[in-house]
């Protein structure tokens, strides 16, 4: 698992979101500044 620390420069992240469409972090944070909690559900089996 991966740590990351105040400061430090997250790696690009891509996840598929529930309307169908691809959530890119770094798109994001051009929109606005401040925060992320992003939380990736895959389902119960």
């Amino acid at each position: 698992m991966s740590e990351f620390k105040l400061g430090q420069q997250v790696p690009e992240i891509s996840l598929p979101a529930a309307s169908g469409e691809t959530y890119h972090l770094s798109e994001d944070q051009k929109k606005r500044e401040g925060w992320r909690f992003i939380v990736y559900f895959r389902g119960s089996w």
